[in-house]
This record gives structure tokens, C-alpha cells and sequence, in this order.
């Protein structure tokens, strides 16, 4: 041990931490970024720009730590939260953020029922009650499947489905006597929508009297749906009464056949189907109601339960019960299948035996199922992420405050004042184009004339004064811009001119009188001057020397030299002496040849008239 702490070296147990902080680092950047685009896109919807962001942004924080709560990851909270809120967004076609609680109780309803969100938001808004307020009530709904035993998905479907229907029947208990009708609906195989449709005819007292013949007509017994009057108040009062009343006279068409089976009596299935007419429900609606209530009826009949039981325990447990062999109704019980008898007697003496059984019907609620329902191994998940994306966590929570906002719209402050300085219309697309285009077209016209050195001269002449006009107005708006700066209003620079102490006055100093990019200018420009000035007189007396006027003039003005001039030229490789000297020769003798070699030698420059050039060459050769 003592020998590996000698090993260390300085600095080496902060560097194991390195990569860990840089990874917290990386989530709480990631974090504040999201929640940034996320923020944004809810103001979009809402038709807004940054004037709520703030707002928006604590929104969807606390949302998604109320998201975690019900069984929703970290990293996936967030988005969570604003599918909920645009889904609340688009649903009812306002803006407006939900409360942190609502987005929580929204998430479990959709978990537990697997509705979507903007379905039970649409339905509840078409039954005059709020999103905030939607929780409560889906509440109601899966108690109720659960009390019974239904499936809670196919209920609350039913529910969420007919919600308006609550605007124009009165269903005892509002919600939740629409929740016992969807149970029982789909605990007996009911069109529900069918019974609806058909008390909204029922409104009609010549339909209510009309159907009330046709049930006499066909020996319906059940004397709730013989009279006109009755059945007019169930549709409009009761409707689950109505279908409960339509459940029990299909019973009356069905008998146990010898192997325990559940079957329309043979010499019933035409006066069912006339019924069914009649009611104006689907075809084979009624036979599956039908079988679906006798089934129920029998389990109910032969399940001998204590009177401590409640209505709803019993129907619990008799569709807990499935019929085996020989018509036979079974529970399955600490994983062991038991006849009813058996089991029954079971509860009645061990209290808690009873109890675990009953544990499923009991109300929970949304946010504690919605947690259960996931696997074991996803809730441990769910619970580590709290460490392992703490730096998530923390940019979610320091992105949404004041202060993350002024340090990104202070950034975005500074940045604006880079196209202003460098000129917006300056360099704008336009402007580039325009002087490119139009200097571009003369260059090219020197070039196709042989004037090569002027569009040369062209070119630079035109770079530098378009770069030098640039910088010089850019140096002008940097002083507006430094000014601008230095009188915002924002917070955050605000706190970095303050924390930086002398930085103001160095600025002052800086964009005073005397700023040095225009001593750069001025200097840029003399020597612009400069080049410009050489190289037209180097342009000139070219054109002098090659031009045909002075080619005229040369051969006007006689030349004379007596002395000697020594060429030493090498011949090229190949050539024979005799053919060499008879080519030098020829060249030699030629005038102008001549001409130009004296007028070379004695003004390489181009810059002496023929006749200095001639008075030249004879000074040298006295």
C-alpha cells in the first residue's frame, strides 16, 4: 500500500475524476440545449416568441420530474412532457401550459388505460370537464373495472368515446354511472354505442311506443321495455338501466346445453333476431349479450357466498371463475386451481386468504399502477438513472431559471452585432454580387485586349479599395455596436462588464479619437498609392518601348557604334559548328536585330529617348 502511494503522482486522484465530470458536464450542456429546442417549439404552437419562454421552460422542468414519479425515465422525460403538452395543445386548439400535476396524472392515465392523451383530453373537454380534472375522473373508471374485474383498457376506451354522451343523457353519478354502464358493457359483450343510439330515439315518445309494441308483439316478457313512458325515462335519466333491462330479456333466450356449453335455443333464434331488429342494434349484437348475461347468471347462481360479500366481490369473483369440464366453475388460488365451493369456503375461513384475492379489485391509484405495471428490472433502471444522469437533472433544472435565460439571450445580443459591424447590406448577397459582376466584366474586357498589367491593376486596385471602404465603415459600427453593448439592459452582461472591473474603461479608450484600425487604413491606403503609382510607370514606358510609335521612331533615328561587342552564346546540343555560325551570322546581320540589341544595352529601363541612347553609345565608344 505504502509503495503505491509513492508511485502517485501529483494530480493523479483529480484526473481519475476527469472523465466523470466531463460526462456531467456533457449531460448538463445536453440538458440546458433541450430543454432550449423544447421550450421553443411549445412557444411555436402557441403562436408566441421568447416573451414566456421562461415560463415555459419552469414548465416543462417540473413536468418532467413529475413524469419520473410515474414510471417515465429522466432521459425521457422531457420529451415526454411536451408530447403531453401538444397533444393538450392540439386537442383543444389553444395555448396555454398544463400544471405540473396534470402532466403526471395524464402520463398514468395513458399508461394504465392506453388511451392517448389527446383522446381523454378531447373526450373530458366534450363533457365539459378540464384536463386538470381528467385524472379524478379516469380515477372513477378503472375502480370501477377493477371492482369487477373488466378489462380496464377496453372500459376506458368505452368511456373516453362517449364522454359526450354525458351532455345529453343523465347518467347516475355522471362519470362514474358511465364507467358502470361501459363495465357492464364490456363484461357482457354490449354495443354500447348501439344502446345510446338507440335512447337518443327513444326522446321520441311515437319511437318509445312504437318499440314497446314491437316487444309485445314478440312476447318479451320483461315489462320495463312493454311501456312506452318507462322506457322514455331510463333513455333519458338511465341509460344504463336500459341496457342492464335489454340484458336481462336476452337470458330468455338461452339455455345450458348437455355439455355444459351456453347456446340460443334452437326455436328462439328467429323471434332474437326480430327483437334485434326491432331495437335496431347490429347483427349478432344481442346473441352475444345474451350468452354473455346467462353465463353471468349461472356463476352467479351456483357461487354460494356469504352475505358479508358485496355485490361487487361477487361479480369479482364470478368473472375471476372459468367454466372446466362438465360445466364446472374453477379459481385459481395461491397458483392452484379450485372449484367455487372450495374457494369460497377458503375465504369464509381465512380472512387473509380473502383479502390477497381481493387485492386486485381494490382501488390504486394511476400513479401507483402505472409504476407496477413496469417490470422490475425498469423500475431499478428508472431509480439509478437519478445518479447516473444527475448532470441531466441539474441542466434541466438551472435551464429553466432567469438566469440561463439572460446569458443566452446576452450571447445572442453579442452576436447580432457581428452582421451589423461587418455591414449587413455591406457584404450582403447583392452588394458582393454587383461589384464582383461589374469589376469581373472590365477586367475581362483589358484581358481579351492584350491589357494584361491594367487588369492586373484593375483587380487590385478594386480589391483593396472595396476591402479598405469595408473595414473602415465596419470600424464605424464597432464603435456603435461597443457602445450598445456597453448601455444593455441585460442582466448577464451586465454581471461580466462588473466582474471584469476596468473593462468598460478600456473600452471607452478603445473606440476613442484615435482607433488603430484607421491608422491601419491610412497606411493601407499610401501604400496602395505607392504600388499603384510604380506600376503605372512601369506600364507607361513598357508601352513606350513596345508600342509601334516608338518602333517608328527608333528606326528613324540612326544608331551609330564603332566599337566591339563581345556575344558569348552557346550553341544548342546537336547542331554543327558551320551550321551554327551560319545562323548567328544570319541573325547578326539583320538591322533590327541590331537596333534593339544597342537600344537594350544602353536602356534596359525603356526610359531614354533614341537620340540618348545614341549619344550614349558614342560616349562609350570614345
Amino acid at each position: 500500500m505504502a509503495d503505491t502511494d509513492k508511485n502517485k503522482k501529483p494530480g493523479d486522484s483529480f484526473s481519475s475524476y476527469i472523465p466523470g465530470i466531463t460526462e456531467l458536464t456533457k449531460q448538463f450542456l445536453t440538458a440546458v440545449t433541450d430543454l432550449e429546442d423544447k421550450a421553443v417549439a411549445v412557444a411555436k404552437s402557441f403562436g408566441q416568441g421568447r416573451e414566456n419562454i421562461v415560463n415555459i421552460k419552469a414548465g416543462l422542468a417540473d413536468a418532467s420530474d413529475s413524469l419520473t414519479k410515474v414510471g417515465v425515465s429522466v432521459t425521457e422525460s422531457l420529451q415526454k412532457a411536451l408530447e403531453i403538452q401538444n397533444a393538450y395543445t392540439t386537442a383543444l386548439g389553444k395555448g396555454g401550459m398544463l400544471t405540473t400535476e396534470t402532466f403526471g396524472k395524464l402520463q398514468a392515465i395513458n399508461a394504465v388505460t392506453k388511451q392517448s392523451v389527446g383522446d381523454v383530453i378531447e373526450g373530458f373537454a366534450n363533457a365539459g370537464i378540464s384536463a386538470i380534472n381528467s385524472g379524478e375522473e379516469m380515477q372513477k373508471v378503472v375502480d370501477r373495472s377493477r371492482a369487477i374485474g373488466v378489462d380496464t383498457s377496453k372500459v376506458s376506451k368505452l368511456v373516453v368515446d362517449n364522454l359526450a354522451a354525458t351532455t345529453k343523457f343523465n347518467f347516475q353519478g355522471g362519470v362514474e354511472g358511465m364507467a358502470k354502464m361501459a363495465a357492464q358493457a364490456v363484461n357482457l359483450r354490449i354495443d354500447m354505442d348501439g344502446i345510446l343510439k338507440m335512447s337518443e330515439r327513444l326522446f321520441d315518445p311515437e319511437q318509445a311506443i312504437d318499440m314497446a309494441a314491437a316487444m309485445q308483439r314478440l312476447g318479451v316478457s320483461q315489462s320495463a321495455l312493454l311501456d312506452p313512458l318507462r322506457l322514455m325515462d331510463m333513455a333519458q335519466n338511465d341509460p344504463a338501466e336500459l341496457q342492464n333491462q335489454i340484458a336481462e330479456m336476452s337470458k330468455e333466450f338461452v339455455k345450458l346445453n348437455e355439455k355444459g356449453q351456453f347456446e340460443i335455443m334452437p326455436g328462439a333464434k328467429r323471434q332474437l333476431m326480430e327483437v334485434e331488429r326491432a331495437l335496431n342494434l347490429g347483427s349478432g349484437q344481442l346473441s352475444k349479450m345474451a350468452l354473455a348475461s346467462a353465463e353471468l347468471e349461472d356463476k352467479m347462481s351456483k357461487i354460494k357466498m356469504p352475505d358479508t360479500f358485496t355485490e361487487d366481490q361477487k361479480q369479482f369473483i364470478a368473472n375471476m371463475a372459468q367454466m372446466g369440464p362438465g360445466g364446472e366453475y374453477k379459481l385459481k388460488v395461491d397458483g392452484k386451481d379450485m372449484g367455487l365451493d372450495q374457494a369460497i369456503d377458503l375465504f369464509t375461513k381465512d380472512k387473509q386468504k380473502f383479502s390477497e384475492f381481493m387485492e386486485a379489485s381494490k382501488p390504486k391509484s394511476m400513479e401507483e399502477l402505472s409504476n407496477e405495471q413496469l417490470t422490475v428490472s425498469k423500475r431499478m433502471e428508472n431509480h439509478l438513472e437519478f445518479i447516473k444522469n444527475a448532470g441531466t437533472r441539474a441542466g434541466t433544472a438551472i435551464g429553466a431559471t432567469q438566469g440561463t435565460e439572460s446569458l443566452l439571450t446576452g450571447a445572442l445580443e453579442l452576436t447580432s452585432k457581428i452582421p451589423k459591424i461587418f455591414g449587413e447590406e455591406q457584404f450582403s448577397i447583392k452588394q458582393v454580387r454587383e461589384k464582383v459582376g461589374a469589376g469581373g466584366e472590365k477586367v475581362l474586357g483589358q484581358l481579351a485586349q492584350g491589357e494584361v498589367t491594367e487588369a492586373l491593376k484593375t483587380t487590385i486596385d478594386g480589391t483593396f479599395s472595396y476591402i479598405g471602404d469595408s473595414f473602415k465603415s465596419a470600424m464605424g459600427r464597432l464603435k456603435e455596436s461597443a457602445n450598445e453593448i456597453l448601455n444593455s439592459d441585460n442582466k448577464a452582461i451586465n454581471a461580466i462588464m462588473g466582474a471584469t472591473g476596468g473593462l468598460m474603461e478600456g473600452t471607452e479608450k478603445l473606440i476613442g479619437n484615435s482607433l488603430p484600425g484607421e491608422k491601419l487604413i491610412e497606411q493601407s491606403q499610401e501604400n496602395l498609392n505607392k504600388t499603384n503609382k510604380e506600376t503605372t510607370e512601369k506600364s507607361e514606358n513598357l508601352n513606350k518601348v513596345m508600342s509601334t510609335e516608338s518602333q517608328q521612331q527608333m528606326n528613324k533615328t540612326e544608331i551609330t557604334y564603332t566599337g566591339k561587342i563581345d556575344l558569348n552564346v552557346n550553341a544548342p546540343a546537336g547542331m554543327s559548328e558551320s551550321d551554327w555560325k551560319s545562323l548567328t551570322d544570319k541573325i547578326t546581320s539583320d538591322t533590327k536585330f541590331r537596333e534593339w540589341l544597342m537600344t537594350y544595352i544602353n536602356n534596359p529601363t525603356g526610359n531614354k529617348s533614341p537620340t540618348e541612347v545614341n549619344q550614349s553609345l558614342n560616349s562609350v565608344n570614345r
